[in-house]
């Protein structure tokens, strides 16, 4: 199916982006406003600012899928990866995808920082990488449901998508004449808007990448079932690295100079080590999953394969999201709104990049 309809493998990295910046936005600012006392741990009888970032996080669904499905379709036409024809496929997928991922999401990353808050847990730590892995099947089995209603080619299909989206647009903009009056709902659209924007063209590239190389790569399915898996686990490393930063930058722990990072040195050694960890985890994993779909994958390229990519993606992530951080506070902005969105879409490019880079050199 990827290799005969290049739209489908070409967009997907790109609306995975959205985890990135709609749950990346979401739960940064909600795992901050909850150690700083802004939002309650609690669904009833919540603050203002909770039921608004709600609602400015839906908003921002439906802007950045349009915007990715807009970005992914016409650099794919540039570079002869689709044709004219497709343009429909990519809004229509983005759009179904990006929007009902987010309604199915939301939720549950409201209940990993909730139960972790009243547990005595960080969220900033515990929140998003556990949720990150749930983000990314369900935004795989919503871009599924997509893609297999796009090519039944069936016009009813077709039809759905406004009976399913013009009420929920219809009900954004009547909550939107009053939430603008809010400075943290002005803020996140402000600033994430373009923030997403600039993170897609990571996502398009990483799609190109991907398109170039999977005919490549096809030829070790093992490696293709560890990708998603690994990236996401890149991301979930710097996603909390950086929340523990902006919360230290929010409660003034921590001052937004570079050279700050050496006070964070046992967070980073421990993030680093427990990432390594898991590299080996996830070879084994995948080796076993391999192995009972009746594949023949070797274990200790398995085991490099993964721990290499872990290791200097989380190291490189790690860095990438202090200075994130600490650079967009240092400018007055808020930098729950720039760091995890930021630092998913570049752990999404860099770690695809290692994945390809080393499985071109271990694999023969």
């Amino acid at each position: 199916l990827m290799i005969l309809y290049h739209w489908v493998v070409a967009l997907f990295p790109v609306v995975l982006t959205i985890r990135g910046d709609v749950a990346g936005v979401f739960t940064g600012n909600l795992t901050t406003m909850l150690n700083i006392g802004r939002i309650k741990a609690s669904w009833r009888n919540n603050t203002i600012d909770f039921y608004s970032l709600i609602r400015v996080s839906i908003l921002l669904a439906y802007i950045d899928s349009i915007l990715v499905g807009l970005l992914a379709f016409s650099i794919n036409l540039i570079f002869k990866q689709v044709s004219i024809g497709e343009f429909t496929n990519f809004i229509i997928a983005s759009l179904f995808t990006c929007v009902i991922a987010t309604f199915v999401a939301l939720p549950l990353n409201i209940f990993a920082a909730f139960i972790s808050f009243r547990k005595g847990l960080d969220p900033d730590v515990v929140a998003y990488p556990i949720v990150g892995i749930l983000n990314d099947f369900i935004v795989s089995l919503c871009y599924s449901i997509s893609v297999i209603l796009i090519l039944s080619g069936n016009l009813m299909v077709t039809l759905i998508y406004p009976i399913l989206f013009l009420p929920i647009l219809i009900l954004i903009w009547y909550f939107y004449k009053f939430d603008r009056r809010i400075d943290m709902y002005r803020t996140i659209i402000r600033e994430a808007v373009p923030v997403g924007f600039v993170c897609s063209f990571d996502g398009v590239i990483n799609g190109l990448l991907l398109a170039s190389f999977i005919e490549d790569i096809v030829h070790y399915p093992e490696i293709l079932m560890v990708y998603p898996v690994l990236l996401n686990a890149i991301g979930g490393v710097g996603s909390s690295f950086g929340s523990v930063t902006t919360t230290r930058l929010a409660l003034g722990y921590l001052d937004s100079k570079i050279s700050s990072i050496s006070t964070m040195f046992n967070e980073f050694i421990g993030m680093l080590l427990s990432a390594s960890f898991m590299g080996f985890v996830y070879g084994l994993l995948g080796y076993g999953l391999a192995s009972l779909t009746g594949l023949i994958p070797t274990l200790s390229n398995m085991l490099l394969l993964c721990f290499l990519v872990m290791f200097f993606g989380s190291t490189v992530i790690m860095f990438v999201s202090y200075i994130v951080g600490c650079y967009s506070y240092g400018r007055g902005w808020d930098p729950d709104n720039f760091v995890i969105p930021l630092e998913t879409s570049i752990s999404d490019l860099y770690g695809a990049i290692l994945v390809i880079i080393l499985s071109l050199i271990i694999y023969p």
